[in-house]
């Protein structure tokens, strides 16, 4: 406006033609120097013209003098910035970059001085013509909006272009300039804004992701596209997941190294789309294979790919199917060797439990899904297997697994006591996953009382603390028998107490120390003995004072039974001792193998039928007595075991490498010759009397108020004695069938089940009163679930056991409700 500042004219040309080779200066040749005079001096210039009194005054107040000076200012900087644009123009591709970043630093330096120089006329006039609603910005934000205007939006596209095939080189692994990419990138993102007000410019991400992102974004996916499909050509799946992951991590490292934190999310999101989400069926179908493989590193990799696209949970079907079928095979190489080898098989399935844990901790980040994906793949594989398979019985599983457990508890001792602990966490696991509880739980019961009586266990409380973590996992009443054993035996020893207490002990022998078990019959899954067997004279006597002793407590209403084949005793050999220690062994013995090894005493060769006249015992007792003592050389023969004419006879030159020997838990599969032997082998006999000596003797006996009574098991003795041990227990009789047999015990849990099947429709129709069949049938599977998995069949056949015995009848009404009789 000429005529409202017309006074100032000559005083706008005078100020513009001092400030003018400074400002020039300031923006050619900055590195010639500054100095604070001349610094001043422009300062004072502009300050003398912004605050001369030259004014015009009007009702609205006071229109300060800076207007021309401004835009003189500005038509200036344009003008500079053009012929810099003018000359940048003319670069190439290669130079352009450097050009532009060493144009933009020399022009941020200089407007930062002259905005300065200029501070007066942005606090007066500038201020003033914003807050009036012009179109003023200070100084130094005017120059970037006219670098902006007038040469970065022009040459965008160039410098975007030259950027990233910078980018792009540097991925290639060639050698570029970090600095040199992250000043540009700085330089776009300082000059991606939106004006708010005169004093200050706000960033814009939107201004930002149309200078630089869109471009990088567009870039990045064109070249991973090309360069993922080119390497699937020609690699295989598992080589492709580890370069993703290199390039993920060069990706997150490169966008920390010159990109801002905007753009490193929506890179990193470009790169997995292109790298993961368009191959991610290929991905999915490579995980089976790589589970396969064991290729734990590439099962990590791949699965922190997917996880990244929000799919990790998808692979959890595919780790159950692998978990069964890999699983099944490795119990296959158990079946090879024996399908009754309890320890191989149990120590497969924890070996395949830790295996897979393992997996999901370290390749799959811990992830529960797979966890439960886990305990469904094990559920399925412990109830259905290749043993359960070739057994054709589910119930060998739970029947296998019990038998490790008795492995595992019978070998604790205080060193190992961890190690077992774990194994047999492992082991309380898989007892979770299967459908036959009841079967595992009778088992261990029946080889729990077995160590119980004969003492081969780390200590009670280990024991006890085993059970109680059963019981978590199963019905408490199953569980409840076992701790009444662990009653049984501490009240039995109270008992052996009083017994050595009172006068009728004094008609044991001296040299014989007598112990015995009193167990009540229904926690103990024991049978009574049936055949007569006949104790050597010294045990009879034991056990017939004991047994007076009882009676004589206050139990006439109780019927003791003697069980003689868990019964044991020490004997301390005569005819041969240790050549170290000049003494003989002890041998740890059943009662059984006691009253045969005594028989030698009266006659130094056996046949068959003499131990069966003198003991009374069926052969397929004897032999099982015999094998133990026949595999360790202590009882040699002659021709075949089972030939009637063979003699057996002591081996007087019998050696081992301890003084102990255990024959009470030894198997009892004979071998003639065994390559495992530690002892030596002699034909020749032993000598015909005091050939051993008793040491120690325990019998078990079973109080009832049913059967009757048979006699004991003891040891009897001729020369030294000593200490007694361990209690033992048994349940069948010298002519009877171990009472390990498993189709014995698995016909008796068939029976036990029809009887809780009866017993649970007869509960629930009693509070129901009357039911659907087919309610009937799912609850009666859903009560029973905790104890063993009942197949429908069982169940309706036992529907109609208890419709025919009269305790429910089919409604008038509908023959598909079931009314329960009172």
């Amino acid at each position: 406006e000429p005529t409202m500042f017309r006074c100032s004219r000559v005083r706008l040309e005078e100020t513009w033609d001092t400030l003018h080779p400074t400002l020039q200066q300031l923006l050619t040749n900055l590195t010639e120097g500054f100095t604070e005079k001349e610094y001043m001096a422009c300062y004072s210039t502009v300050f003398s013209y912004c605050s001369q009194s030259c004014m015009r005054v009007t009702c609205d107040g006071a229109h300060y003098i800076g207007e021309q000076l401004y835009y003189r200012l500005a038509q200036f900087l344009r003008r500079h910035v053009r012929k810099i644009y003018e000359t940048t123009q003319k670069k190439t591709a290669d130079t352009i970059l450097n050009h532009y970043m060493k144009e933009f630093s020399r022009y941020k330096t200089a407007t930062t001085i002259i905005n300065a120089i200029f501070k007066y006329l942005n606090q007066n006039w500038i201020s003033f013509a914003a807050h009036q609603g012009e179109d003023v910005y200070e100084v130094y934000n005017l120059s970037l909006l006219i670098w902006n205007s007038s040469f970065f939006v022009p040459l965008k596209s160039r410098l975007s272009s030259a950027m990233m095939n910078l980018i792009e080189k540097e991925r290639d692994g060639e050698d570029v300039d970090y600095y040199l990419l992250k000043a540009i990138v700085r330089s776009f993102e300082e000059l991606s804004f939106l004006a708010s007000g005169h004093d200050s410019v706000v960033f814009s991400a939107d201004v930002f992701q149309d200078n630089l992102v869109y471009d990088l974004l567009e870039a990045t996916a064109f070249y991973y596209t090309k360069k993922s499909t080119s390497f699937l050509a020609n690699n295989s799946v598992a080589d492709y997941v580890v370069l993703v992951e290199e390039i993920l991590y060069a990706e997150t490292r490169r966008a920390h190294t010159y990109l801002p934190s905007i753009v490193e999310t929506q890179l990193i999101m470009m790169c997995e789309n292109v790298l993961i989400e368009l191959h991610k069926q290929l991905l999915k179908q490579e995980f089976g294979p790589l589970l396969v493989s064991n290729k734990v590193e590439h099962v990590r990799i791949l699965y922190g790919l997917l996880e990244r696209i929000g799919e990790g949970d998808d692979l959890q079907q595919e780790f159950q199917a692998y978990v069964k079928h890999s699983g099944n095979s490795a119990i296959g190489e158990t079946l090879k060797s024996s399908m009754d080898d309890p320890e191989g098989y149990a120590e497969g399935l924890v070996g395949l439990y830790q295996k897979y844990d393992f997996l999901i901790k370290a390749a799959l980040n811990g992830n529960p899904l797979f966890d439960k994906a886990l305990q469904e793949g094990l559920k399925e594989l412990v109830n259905d297997n290749a043993i359960t398979q070739a057994a054709k019985m589910s119930q060998k599983s739970p029947e296998l697994l019990a038998r490790y457990c008795d492995i595992l508890l019978r070998r604790t001792k205080k060193s190992n006591q961890a190690s077992v602990s774990s194994k047999l966490d492992i082991v309380l696991a898989m007892f979770s996953y299967m459908n036959d509880k009841d079967v595992f739980h009778t088992f261990y019961c029946q080889l729990l009382a077995k160590r119980l009586v004969t003492k081969s266990y780390f200590s009670q409380e280990f024991e006890k603390e085993v059970v109680d973590k059963f019981k978590v996992y199963c019905d408490f009443e199953y569980w409840l028998k076992c701790n009444r054993m662990f009653v049984d035996i501490q009240h039995s020893e109270k008992f052996c107490l009083r017994f050595k207490e009172s006068p009728e002990s004094k008609h044991i022998p001296e040299d014989l120390n007598f112990k015995a078990l009193v167990l009540a019959n229904g926690p103990w899954p024991l049978s009574f003995p049936t055949g007569n067997f006949i104790l050597p004279s010294a045990l009879g006597v034991c056990a017939k004072h004991f047994s007076i002793f009882f009676v004589s407590s206050g139990n006439t209403g109780r019927r003791l039974h003697w069980l003689h084949q868990y019964s044991h005793g020490e004997l301390l050999t005569n005819f041969v001792k240790m050549k170290s220690k000049k003494t003989g062994y002890t041998l740890k013995v059943t009662t059984f193998q006691m009253a045969i090894l005594l028989l030698f005493e009266e006659n130094p060769k056996l046949l068959i039928s003499d131990i069966e006249t003198a003991t009374r015992m069926g052969k397929k007792t004897i032999y099982a007595a015999l094998m133990p003592l026949m595999r360790q050389r202590l009882v040699t023969w002659s021709g075949q075991p089972h030939d009637p004419t063979t003699e057996f006879t002591l081996n007087n030159k019998f050696v081992y490498k301890t003084k102990s020997l255990d024959f009470v838990n030894q198997q009892t599969t004979p071998t003639k010759s065994s390559s495992t032997s530690t002892t030596s082998v002699s034909s020749s006999t032993a000598t015909s009397t005091g050939s051993l000596a008793s040491t120690s003797t325990t019998t078990t006996s079973l109080t009832s108020t049913t059967t009757t009574t048979s006699t004991t098991t003891t040891t009897t003795t001729t020369t030294t004695t000593t200490t007694t041990t361990g209690e033992d227990y048994a349940t069948n009789g010298a002519d009877n069938d171990n009472d390990d047999d498993s189709a014995a015990t698995l016909a008796a849990i068939d029976e036990m089940r029809k009887h809780m099947l009866q017993a649970t429709i007869v509960r629930i129709m009693k509070s129901r009163k009357q039911m659907k069949y087919n309610l009937l049938m799912a609850e009666v599977s859903r009560q029973l679930k905790g104890s063993f998995k009942a197949a429908p069949a069982q169940i309706k056949q036992q529907i109609e056991d208890v419709f025919s015995n009269g305790y429910i009848i089919r409604s008038d009404t509908d023959p598909n409700f079931f009314v329960y009789v009172a």
